[in-house]
């Protein structure tokens, strides 16, 4: 619930948590195999891209 929270203060901070921090913890494959089904990943990365 932190990390949500946090999102809204601080959203480069929370994606920057999801892209790098989370496939470091669940490991790189796991996490694209995770996140390439849904599609969230690319949308990650696009949203990450666009607040840049």
């Amino acid at each position: 619930m932190l990390a949500l929270t946090w999102s809204f203060i601080h959203p480069e901070d929370y994606f920057t948590w999801v892209l790098e921090v989370l496939p470091a913890i669940l490991g790189a494959d796991c996490w694209w195999l995770f996140t390439a089904n849904s599609g969230l990943r690319i949308w990650c990365i696009l949203l990450y891209s666009c607040m840049r």
